[in-house]
């Protein structure tokens, strides 16, 4: 049957296992057909595969790679790309006294796997780079005590103990707190010159940009990007720092002159194919956006963070100098051009790009026809330009407009809203951890009406008006019948109106609810909410249930909602629970069952053990982490599956 596959399905279904890196190599070893497709697949992101968390992309439970077998993978891969080198680029390398390890001939490898290189972050060509340099430093009998941390870490030999390490770990949990998965591991300081890692990674950057040719994403992205953060490897270094001030600063790697890649030979053909560009380092892009306008014209998305350079001491609107909101202004001017240069630009993000917004948003007018998706990250419009934000309303084709932590004034936001006849027809509105006035966004949800299917909510309320409280729910469930996902900070003045919203929004998939800061021990009674809901049979697609407030309920109240109604549920949480108990926990086993993939319980109440292991054999990732209120506060303990 695996013979008679054409090659275009089996590249379809290896796409599908793109992060599952051991699969991809199985796939390797069936026959020739299937691994001329599965190579392809395997080597199309080396580089984020080796940095990622195997247990964390795959249904492994526990990482099983300890520091030095991270090490050990990202210098065979770095071998493998150094054997690529031309004589001349290897001998520049000896020369600066970077010592590589006898390689074999390239035309001892079955595939040029750089060809094969299609997602491209630079962060993480560094991250591997500095890696290898570390595993070179590596003696002879740490390899040896890695290859024995390897035996004794084997999945086989964990899974046996795991039973018996979770019923000790719930019995002591300070024990299990200190306990560590990997014995701890320093790399001996090897005496390297400073410029290895810019002049090794320089040299791979200038490889991939003459032997790729199909590159479709360029990433230079000191965050390194939503899939590596969400997957990052347990064994590495945390991506970010406290300042003194306790802000999160974010460990850049990449060199200032990798901004030149656009300019690197080779460039203009392995990055014409281009279709997704995230650049959200804090050097200067000016040039890097100039050249890619003359090379890159189908680009489908654009994320880029305008918020300065790591070079300058002073940070935030308030305080940048005249000649700095120039060059601001400037890196602005080169992203329109770039923006203008696209024929179809889907999907467009801009983080703390307040200097220069009305020079951005006027270039986006350019893909008027095209544009399906705007999100602003980080944003305070109080001090934008005035009008910046009135350019969206031509962009009548949009779907998908976001704000992340923004700071939204009504008068950068009432162009949106001022038009008497409807624009948007938005199916996706979110507006986490951002402030707005509750009129701005009854007038998005109204405008949108039938056609908003996803809604997430911030701190959207007037807390002195406990009428624009109620409004917002009472819109939602009036013009949104097809809403899907709704997430929402609730006020307890807000309860009423969830069975009115439950009730006229019968295609609900996804319901998250959270609680005001001011709220955070405000313990409501809500048993006839879940009453009302069984009897009324509501909710019955609902697959995932989030409820992170205080709210007090009855096993009983639950038991009635999910026999009456029986939601198809996949994932459920309840945090900050000061009720749930061991009854609430049969009642989740008792009707959802193995139905059931994720459960998140954070509870004040104790937990039998015997229960927690039940929970474990059914549901596929239970976590547990009971905490104690504190001065107004939650002090969490974890326990984890």
């Amino acid at each position: 049957m695996a013979s008679s596959l054409p090659s275009e399905c089996l590249s379809h279904i290896f796409e599908n296992l793109s992060n599952d890196r051991a699969s991809l190599r199985n796939c390797l070893l069936v026959n020739r057909l299937w691994c001329l497709n599965a190579v392809t697949v395997l080597w199309s992101q080396p580089f984020h595969l080796v940095n990622v968390c195997p247990s964390k992309t795959t249904t492994s439970n526990t990482c099983i790679r300890s520091p030095k077998k991270r090490l050990i993978q990202c210098s065979i891969l770095l071998n493998i790309y150094l054997s690529f080198l031309s004589k001349e680029e290897k001998l520049t390398l000896i020369n600066n006294k970077i010592k590589l390890q006898q390689q074999r001939n390239t035309g001892g490898f079955t595939f040029n796997y750089v060809e094969f290189l299609r997602y491209l972050d630079l962060e993480e060509l560094f991250i591997t780079v500095r890696s290898w340099k570390q595993c070179l430093s590596l003696s002879k009998s740490q390899l040896i005590s890695y290859n024995n941390d390897i035996n004794n870490n084997s999945p086989k030999l964990k899974r046996s103990n795991s039973k018996k390490k979770l019923i000790n770990s719930i019995k002591s949990l300070k024990n299990i707190l200190s306990r560590k998965k990997h014995s701890t591991f320093n790399v001996n300081k090897a005496v390297f010159p400073v410029s290895v890692d810019r002049l090794v990674s320089y040299s791979l950057a200038k490889l991939i940009m003459r032997d790729s040719k199909k590159l479709n994403l360029l990433s230079i992205d000191p965050t390194i990007g939503d899939s590596i953060k969400n997957y990052r490897c347990n064994c590495m270094d945390p991506i970010f720092s406290i300042d003194n001030y306790g802000n999160q600063i974010f460990k850049q790697s990449v060199p200032e002159e990798h901004l030149l890649i656009a300019t690197y030979p080779g460039a203009n053909g392995c990055l014409s194919p281009l279709t997704e560009f995230i650049c959200t380092t804090r050097g200067t892009k000016w040039r890097l956006f100039h050249a890619m306008s003359s090379i890159c014209q189908q680009l489908k998305m654009i994320y880029v963070d305008m918020g300065g350079y790591d070079s300058w001491s002073n940070v935030g609107l308030q305080t940048y100098t005249e000649p700095q909101m120039q060059e601001l202004e400037w890196e602005a001017k080169n992203l329109a051009t770039l923006i203008r240069s696209q024929i179809s630009l889907n999907k467009f993000i801009l983080s703390r790009g307040e200097i220069g917004l009305n020079t951005i948003l006027n270039a986006l007018t350019s893909q008027v026809t095209s544009l399906r998706y705007v999100e602003f990250i980080n944003f305070d419009t109080e001090l934008s330009q005035w009008g910046s934000l009135e350019k969206l309303t031509e962009f009548t084709g949009l779907k998908t407009l976001k704000f992340i932590s923004c700071k939204l004034s009504d008068i950068l936001m009432k162009p949106l809203v001022s038009n008497p006849i409807s624009l948007f027809r938005l199916t996706t509105i979110e507006m986490s951890d951002s402030t707005s006035s509750p009129e701005i966004i009854l007038k998005l949800i109204e405008d949108s009406g039938s056609s908003l299917k996803y809604l997430t909510l911030g701190d959207h309320y007037n807390k002195d008006d406990s009428d624009s409280i109620c409004n917002i729910i009472e819109t939602i469930a009036k013009y949104c019948p097809n809403l899907v996902n709704f997430s929402s900070i609730v006020s307890v003045r807000e309860i009423s109106q969830l069975l009115t919203l439950f009730t006229f929004c019968p295609q609900l998939e996804s319901v998250t609810l959270r609680q005001p800061l001011e709220e955070i021990n405000v313990i409501e009674d809500v048993n006839w909410l879940f009453d009302q809901m069984g009897e009324l049979q509501l909710l019955r697609k609902l697959r995932h249930l989030a409820i992170q407030t205080p709210w007090s309920f009855l096993p009983r109240s639950l038991n009635g909602f999910l026999v009456s109604s029986n939601p198809p549920l996949k994932s459920l949480e309840f945090s900050c629970s000061h009720c749930f108990s061991d009854a609430h926990l049969d009642v989740i086993l008792r009707c959802l069952g193995k139905n059931l993939k994720r459960l998140k319980l954070i509870t004040c109440k104790e937990i039998d053990d015997n229960r927690i292991i039940d929970a474990l054999e059914t549901i596929q990732d239970f976590e547990f982490k009971p905490f104690i209120p504190v001065h107004g506060s939650c002090q969490f303990n974890h326990i984890q599956k």
